[in-house]
Parts: structure tokens; C-alpha cells; sequence
């Protein structure tokens, strides 16, 4: 009787223990465990991409958008640094007397009265027209700006391109002492600072 009671009892705990236990094929398999921590604690996407490292490409796109950047640069300053086309005024008018000239000279035409002053050998006078007239190119040229009482020094200081400035710094030290000096001007030494006077306008003119 104790034998049979045994049995039994030891029947109905084995029912218990295996009730809920699956025999059957088609158990689905243990996930691995990456797979089990990564439902557990998903990962959020932009807070745990590790950036892939820098590439030559990366590097080659960097290069390339500087020196794109440098190129940009280059025309921004060769564009600045650029010389303005001349700008002479419409209806200019034909200076009478020397101080008229000066008096208007962005607004005068010169030619009869430089004329004048060579029909009569007024080498002195001729060789002044020739500097307004030189002047007056510097002024269409954006070079300079025209104020009567200015020296010649001022507008030598006023000049930004290095090469037209040590030009035009040469011919005033020619041509100061000329116009300012007692002395008489013969012919060939007006033929002489003129032609150097001539020679830096066609420059500036013609660029």
C-alpha cells in the first residue's frame, strides 16, 4: 500500500513539473544573446553611429573646396585691384586762358590752347598744358583726384599702382624745377621733358 502511494505521488509530480514543458518539432530556437541585449536596450540610431574614418576622398573634396576658396579670392582681388576705365565728361568745353584750365580741368579740352602756346614759342606755357593734359588722364583714369591748390607731391601720394607712381614721380622732379624756375625754357629742353610727360600719359591711356 505505502509502494502504491508512492508511485502515485511520484506520477503526479513528474505531470506537474513537465505541464508546461513543449515536446513538439517545432520549438523556436534561443535567440543569441547579441540579439536578446540589442531588444533589451536598443541602440538609438544617431547617438551611437561611429563616424567611419577620413578618407582619401574626404580628403580630396577638402582640398578641392580650398582651392575653389583660393581661386574665388584671387578674382575678388584682381577685380578690386582692377583700374577703372577711363570716364572723360560729355560737352567739354575749350579752355581760353591757362587759368581757366585749371580753373575746370576735368571739364576742358586743352588742344587750341596748347596750339597757341607752340605757334608763339611759348615753351613754358606749352610745356604746363602738357602736364594739365597729363593731369587730366590721371583724373579719367580714377588715378587721381583734381583739386586746383593741390601739389604734385599730394597727387604722387595719392597714386596706388607702384609703377605709374615711380613714373610719375620722375617726371615731377623733371618738370617742377622747368615750371617753377626762373630760367628760360628753349625748345630742346621742352622737346626733352615733354616727350617724357607724352610718354607716361600714353601709358596710363592705353594701360
Amino acid at each position: 500500500m505505502a509502494a502504491s502511494d508512492s508511485l502515485s505521488l511520484s506520477e503526479k509530480h513528474w505531470k506537474s513539473l513537465s505541464e508546461d514543458v513543449d515536446y513538439s518539432e517545432n520549438v523556436e530556437p534561443k535567440k543569441p544573446i547579441k540579439e536578446e541585449i540589442e531588444e533589451i536596450s536598443p541602440v538609438d540610431s544617431d547617438i551611437g553611429t561611429i563616424n567611419p574614418p577620413f578618407t582619401f576622398d574626404s580628403f580630396r573634396t577638402v582640398l578641392f573646396a580650398i582651392l575653389i576658396g583660393a581661386a574665388i579670392l584671387v578674382i575678388i582681388l584682381i577685380v578690386r585691384n582692377a583700374r577703372a576705365p577711363a570716364v572723360i565728361p560729355k560737352g567739354k568745353f575749350e579752355a581760353r586762358t591757362l587759368d581757366e584750365a585749371e580753373d575746370n580741368l576735368p571739364e576742358v579740352e586743352l588742344n587750341n590752347l596748347l596750339q597757341d602756346a607752340l605757334d608763339s614759342s611759348n615753351w613754358k606755357i606749352a610745356l604746363r598744358i602738357n602736364f594739365l593734359m597729363l593731369l587730366q588722364e590721371m583724373i579719367y583714369s580714377n588715378l587721381i583726384i583734381w583739386k586746383k591748390r593741390k601739389t604734385n607731391d599730394q597727387f604722387v601720394g595719392e597714386l596706388e599702382d607702384a609703377q605709374i607712381k615711380t613714373q610719375f614721380a620722375r617726371t615731377v622732379d623733371v618738370f617742377d624745377p622747368v615750371w617753377y624756375g626762373a630760367a628760360e625754357l628753349k625748345s630742346e629742353e621742352f622737346d626733352r621733358v615733354s616727350n617724357i610727360i607724352v610718354n607716361l600719359k600714353k601709358h596710363i591711356k592705353h594701360g
